[in-house]
């Protein structure tokens, strides 16, 4: 009989690649089947300019959300049961801490002024067509995404592109994804760096490509010291969560899209959210020592301790 979790860390990965495409692969089919029962026309959505009505902004949620379920979470549960072991131990599923929480959300807000330094900082370079091409297109979805007029709306698109997300994603990145890295490369820092910049690439955006890697890099950071993917999951919510409700405020104020933030605002944001970022973490980390070093790829759990013995 097959048994994944006695094989060497290059087996299980390449056997989690094949379960990634396969998810992938139903989710293309099923988007396809969507696309088509709805009558959405992605290729159109190319630019701001074009006109969002209800039925695509509802197809797009139900689009991502079905990307995130099939692409990420399936494949990582999957794997993780054929191991076998449980999701509770494999990725450390434990109580979290009220002062913790807390602390979550001033790194939230750190984090968030970081990002919109950072973006508005890259965003005043030019980095060829191809980037400007694909930043329009990114934002021409997030538009169609977060068309909210009620707030019936706003907590529709926290739950599909805050909380499920959050949720989908640190389970696949940091979960399964960090570990392997951490199999091959053997330093804990590396690998959160590099799961870092893996889960910018996905993103798809040369613009805001060095914010999303900083963001990949502290919950990759939290994930490791903590010891705990809630804090992790709740961070990646709040990040998420602050972005819809920013959208819907700034979707009720157009004329501060519309505004150049000045180069003393924007290095302000950076400094002042990479300050805030840096002493939070420093004390949420005070005392902690992270995963052993069995960290990694072969795995062995106390749950598999018991079912083996």
């Amino acid at each position: 009989m097959f048994q994944l979790r006695r094989q060497a860390p290059a087996m299980q990965l390449l056997f989690f690649l094949c379960l990634y495409f396969l998810g992938t692969a139903l989710f293309m089919g099923s988007s396809q089947a969507l696309t088509s029962m709805m009558h959405i026309d992605l290729k159109s959505l190319n630019s701001t300019a074009t006109p969002v009505n209800s039925n695509l902004s509802w197809g797009l949620l139900l689009l991502n959300g079905l990307s995130q379920v099939l692409t990420f979470l399936l494949p990582a549960l999957a794997f993780i049961y054929l191991l076998p072991d449980r999701p509770r131990f494999f990725l450390s599923f434990k109580p979290v801490k009220g002062s913790r929480v807390a602390s979550m959300f001033i790194v939230a807000i750190g984090m968030l002024a970081l990002i919109l330094g950072l973006s508005a900082l890259l965003q005043s370079f030019s980095w060829g067509t191809e980037a400007d091409t694909m930043q329009e297109q990114r934002k021409a979805m997030e538009a169609a995404l977060l068309r909210m007029d009620t707030a019936g709306d706003i907590i529709i698109r926290v739950i599909f592109i805050a909380l499920i997300p959050a949720f989908c994603e640190e389970i696949f990145f940091r979960g399964i994804v960090q570990r392997f890295f951490n199999s091959f490369l053997k330093r804990p820092v590396l690998s959160i760096i590099a799961s870092g910049l893996f889960f910018a690439m996905y993103h798809a955006s040369i613009y805001n490509f060095l914010p999303i890697t900083l963001a990949g890099i502290v919950l990759g950071f939290i994930y490791h010291r903590t010891g705990n993917i809630w804090y992790a999951i709740l961070l990646h919510f709040l990040n998420n969560g602050i972005q819809v409700l920013q959208a819907f405020w700034v979707s009720r104020n157009p004329h501060l899209e519309e505004e150049q933030l000045p180069i003393y605002v924007i290095i302000g944001l950076i400094v002042a959210g990479a300050v805030i970022v840096f002493l939070t973490l420093r004390r949420i980390f005070a005392g902690t020592h992270g995963f052993a070093k069995t960290w990694s790829m072969p795995y062995q759990s106390s749950y598999q301790n018991n079912i083996s013995g």
